[in-house]
């Protein structure tokens, strides 16, 4: 009986509620700087690996992440100098929420993501290791494009 549980469950559609945050990395630039970047969508491409299929405006962006697939998003908030929500569209997830909190701390600033968003149970831990990876690397690039003004 227990066999049989175990393939039902497999067979579900149930969904999974997933929430991660990237590292904290500190930028050597002052809050409205990190923001000014963020809010522009023309800016995105910077800080994303392998992308193709890249197309932009201020408030939006669609691009294609080998391996990763075709994602669109659009900020969806703005709290000036220390937040921005992104909501992103994708194949594999309903909406995703990617949100960036900027704090001032002494003379530096302060930048972590964090995303939340619901998979079918199944491509949940598949998902959670390289998405984890993926937040962490592009709070890198954004303090690396941020303190280069690239």
């Amino acid at each position: 009986m227990h066999g049989v549980k175990t393939l039902l469950l497999g067979r579900n559609n149930s969904i999974n509620s997933m929430n991660l945050s990237s590292k904290k990395v500190e930028v050597n630039a002052p809050c409205q700087h990190i923001f000014d970047m963020l809010t522009n969508c023309n800016n995105i491409k910077k800080y994303l690996p392998n992308v193709e299929e890249w197309s932009s405006t201020e408030e939006s962006c669609s691009f294609t992440i080998v391996g990763a697939g075709k994602l669109q998003m659009t900020i969806s908030e703005k709290i000036p100098f220390s937040s921005v929500i992104f909501l992103i569209g994708s194949s594999y997830a309903q909406e995703i929420k990617l949100q960036f909190d900027i704090r001032e701390d002494a003379e530096i600033s302060l930048l972590e993501a964090t995303t939340s968003f619901e998979v079918p149970f199944f491509m949940a831990q598949m998902l959670k290791s390289p998405l984890q990876k993926f937040m962490d690397t592009l709070v890198d690039q954004i303090k690396f494009a941020v303190e280069n003004n690239l």
